[in-house]
């Protein structure tokens, strides 16, 4: 982009002195340097001017761009948590049934054996 802004610089300015040299000669000469100068100097800062605000928003843009995703990042790593913690929670109740269920069925055989044995 910068490049295009430049060559429509380019051209301008040529276009600019082609028609200021065309104008007159003597004294004509010097108030046409002097324009050429001024046109050419406002030319240049008008690119100057274009290409700033372009970078501007260009960098604006990108730094949008790299805060978003850091947001992305922050609420993927979250969920991420959320979910570890859950699947801990799921397997922490799985063992607990686990050790209920093996309690019980010491229970009913130790009962077994007492009945039998009485």
């Amino acid at each position: 982009m910068f490049f295009d802004a430049f060559v429509c610089f380019e051209y301008t300015l040529e276009a600019s002195v082609e028609s200021l040299e065309s104008q007159g000669d003597g004294a004509e000469r010097v108030d046409s340097e002097t324009k050429r100068r001024r046109v050419r100097d406002e030319d240049i800062g008008s690119a100057i001017i274009r290409s700033t605000k372009l970078l501007s928003e260009t960098l604006k843009h990108h730094d949008d761009n790299k805060e978003k995703r850091h947001n992305q990042l922050v609420e993927l790593e979250q969920q991420r948590l959320q979910l570890e913690e859950t699947r801990n929670e799921v397997n922490r109740q799985g063992i607990a049934a686990l050790i209920t269920s093996i309690n019980k069925l010491s229970e009913a055989i130790h009962s077994l054996i007492s009945e039998k044995r009485t």
